[in-house]
């Protein structure tokens, strides 16, 4: 029992293979595109956002509502890899190195405020998949 109990407490304190970034650029007066980007370790990936249910740990991206912006669209995802799951029984999107996902907003309310912007994903490798984790980004609009 005391072996299992040192293998949970190691995997939980291995750090993250995968670290978040963001840019916002400006598309005029009321329009921001958010970029968030994803480093991921060598040998690590994380999933697409759109996959079937059934699937492995889908990242979500997801904004907090706020009376200072309104999502024009969905969000878009770039740098998809796409391959047979033979444990899933379906194709899977994931990401390898680097995931870009972008946002477009319409800015409603007065500035300065935050957007924040939370995403709950799933590194895996090709022996494990780690607990899902989750990272919150605040992106200042000013």
């Amino acid at each position: 029992m005391a072996v299992l109990i040192s293998e949970i407490s190691a995997a939980q304190m291995m750090r993250s293979p995968v670290i978040w970034s963001y840019t916002l650029k400006k598309i005029n007066n009321v329009e921001v595109v958010i970029t968030i980007k994803a480093e991921i370790e060598e040998g690590w990936h994380i999933y697409s956002q759109y996959l079937k249910n059934g699937g492995p740990v889908k990242t979500v991206v997801d904004f907090e509502p706020s009376a200072g912006y309104e999502l024009l669209g969905k969000t878009t995802e770039y740098g998809l890899k796409v391959h047979y799951d033979k444990v899933f029984k379906m194709d899977v999107g994931y990401f390898k190195n680097t995931a870009i996902f972008e946002q477009k907003v319409k800015l409603t309310g007065p500035s300065p405020f935050i957007i924040k912007c939370k995403i709950d994903y799933g590194p895996c490798n090709n022996k494990i998949c780690l607990m899902p984790e989750q990272t919150v980004l605040e992106l200042p609009i000013s």
